[in-house]
Parts: structure tokens; sequence; C-alpha cells
């Protein structure tokens, strides 16, 4: 094979392999709104910021590989990816990771719970001594 077609084959695996890697990235993203809930201001900026970023990347590797001229099929094979990945573990990866970070979540808002109860038993408990301390010199006097 002649190396334009071993070039080809190379810009169509870049391709596929960046439309994997921008659902990877977007499925983290929606993980962390699983997670973590976020009014719709927060979510339009972060989706408006990710698929800006998506766009002026898809655009600089289709302009490098090919010298300079933007074909349609390089897009066609970005949105490939994408759909590689959507269609086959997106779904299982969103699920359990989130169970995972929601699990992690709820683990350790229940600690800062019971911390933040006892700092607050301890802060009564010193204040109800220091009361005692001046009823005490109050009756001394």
């Amino acid at each position: 094979m002649s190396y334009g077609i071993y070039a080809e084959l190379y810009l169509i695996c870049k391709a596929v392999l960046l439309g994997i890697i921008l659902r990877w990235f977007y499925d983290v993203l929606r993980i962390s709104r699983r997670v973590f809930k976020k009014n719709y201001v927060v979510v339009g900026l972060q989706d408006l910021l990710f698929w800006s970023a998506s766009g002026i990347l898809i655009f600089l590797l289709a302009y490098d590989f090919n010298g300079g001229n933007v074909s349609a099929y390089f897009f066609y094979f970005v949105f490939l990816g994408m759909m590689l990945y959507h269609v086959s573990i997106s779904s299982v990866f969103v699920k359990y990771n989130s169970l995972i970070l929601l699990k992690i979540k709820f683990f350790v808002l229940k600690l800062l719970k019971k911390i933040s109860a006892k700092v607050i038993i301890n802060k009564k408990r010193k204040e109800e001594k220091k009361d005692e301390q001046k009823d005490s010199q109050e009756e001394k006097e």
C-alpha cells in the first residue's frame, strides 16, 4: 500500500479515537452531574465550554492531519468514535461510576455530620463550663 493510504488510515484512527475520548470526557461530566446536583445555568455553561473545546480540538486535528484541508469524512469518523463508545460501554461506565461516587459522597457526608455534631457538643460543653465558672465566681463574691 502507498504512503497516502497509510496516512488516511492513520487519520481515520485518530478521528475515531478523538471521538471516543470526547465522549468519555462528556461521560465524566455526566457523572459529576449525577453526583453533585447543579442548576441549569451551570450545566449550560459546562456544556458550552465542553462543546466549544471539542469543536476546537476536532478542527485543529482535522486541519493538522489534512494539511490544511478540512474534509467532512473526518467529522464522520469522530462521530463514529463517539457512537461506538456510546453503544459499547458508556451506559455501564456512567452507571457504576455514579453509584460508586454517590456511595463515597454519602459516606463522607455521614462522617462529616458525625464530626460536626461532636464539635457542636464539645462547644456547648465548653460554654456550659464557662457559665458554671462564672456562676461560681459570682457566688464567691
